[in-house]
């Protein structure tokens, strides 16, 4: 909790103008290493901006309207605070700073901040797209997300999971929490797991298993991909390999380990040692954009797809996660280029033209179907 405070402090510094160099360094260290708390910093930053901007046009999106109008109903009378929350004005504090001693004002915001949150979690405020199914006869749920969305769904231990596009989680709702915390996930999901000592979260992606106790972290195991991915951005966890469970890897913070699924990486040694194992792996420091030291192993959490040395067919796969769409390859000159970039709000008429600029290529556009040919 102390840890959570000490984040929303340093926001709202940040957004004031107050933070000090030291500070502001502090909380993009902090962000980078917790993408699901880049997200929330990203929507406030949208709602503080649409608040100071009362000479233009621009509104905030639907979802902090909606916040806008709930705040004062919904949410203080929901969170605990000391004495003096009704001196709260009515106006929102995040329109009103120039009239607030820096303090005083931190502190107000910084209460506002802590509701919107608590708004944010009470109301499951994010990109969904997501589905729920329950099987009575087995106990078996299965949380599903489809291409072009994301999610956030929060378990029963408390654990949190963002769930990429087109990717399916599944954990048996009987035993789950009580007697074991075990998932399967097929695509990608960025976990932040509540600490269990007697229960640690097993989760099974394909030809790994990773085992925590509490920590943060990502997995990426899309069926068809040559590669299964695990990022770790705090705490520590073990992954097993299901076809040699005596073989054990342990991944420190800002590491990834990379499987190959189709075998090509496999060594000799490997290879005379075990004849039946069939991937081979590698453990590597993260990717960091250098422009803006986004982590691109998990900026998806961020609403970013990022990328770097990509071939256009991989990030083509990428794209038709990320836009719900189907890329054909006309030619093979196009399939030979590689791109790095990061894509925010773009859409895909204008992430095509980017990367244009890059490459010349073609490309046409019908319905949900893009054909991309030699220029």
């Amino acid at each position: 909790m102390e840890d959570e405070f000490h984040i929303w402090t340093l926001i709202t510094k940040k957004l004031s103008g107050e933070a000090t160099p030291t500070e502001r360094d502090e909380l993009h260290d902090l962000l980078r290493k917790q993408p699901s708390w880049q997200y929330a910093y990203e929507m406030l930053s949208k709602w503080w901006d649409a608040g100071e901007s009362k000479n233009t046009d621009t509104e905030a999106p639907a979802s902090w309207q909606h916040v806008r109008g709930h705040i004062s109903d919904n949410i203080l009378q929901d969170v605990t605070s000391p004495e003096g929350v009704a001196e709260v004005p009515e106006e929102p504090v995040l329109q009103r700073r120039t009239r607030w001693k820096p303090m005083v004002w931190i502190g107000g915001a910084l209460l506002l901040l802590c509701s919107i949150s608590f708004y944010l979690i009470k109301n499951n405020i994010v990109e969904s797209g997501f589905h729920i199914a329950h099987s009575g006869k087995n106990a078996i749920s299965e949380i599903s997300t489809r291409y072009g969305s994301k999610s956030r769904v929060t378990l029963p231990d408390g654990t949190t999971v963002w769930l990429n596009s087109g990717s399916n989680l599944f954990y048996n709702n009987k035993s789950f929490g009580e007697s074991d915390r075990e998932v399967t996930l097929t695509g990608e999901g960025f976990f932040n797991v509540t600490h269990d000592q007697e229960h640690p979260f097993i989760i099974h992606a394909g030809k790994i298993n990773v085992e925590v106790l509490g920590t943060s972290f990502d997995v990426k195991n899309y069926p068809g991909d040559k590669t299964l991915e695990t990022t770790l951005i705090k705490g520590s966890i073990e992954v097993t390999f299901t076809n040699d469970p005596g073989r054990k890897v342990l991944l420190k913070p800002d590491e990834k380990l990379t499987v190959y699924n189709d075998g090509k990486a496999e060594t000799q040694q490997l290879k005379a040692a075990k004849p039946e194992i069939k991937n081979e792996y590698e453990v590597s420091p993260l990717t960091i954009l250098p422009e803006d030291s986004t982590v691109v192993e998990t900026a998806w959490v961020q609403n970013k797809l990022a990328f770097i040395g990509e071939s256009f067919p991989q990030l083509a796969v990428q794209m038709e996660r990320w836009y719900n769409i189907k890329i054909n390859f006309v030619g093979n000159k196009v399939k030979q280029y590689h791109f790095t970039g990061i894509f925010v709000d773009e859409t895909l008429d204008q992430a095509l033209k980017a990367l244009q600029i890059t490459a010349p290529f073609h490309y046409a556009i019908a319905k949900n179907e893009v054909t991309i040919s030699n220029p």
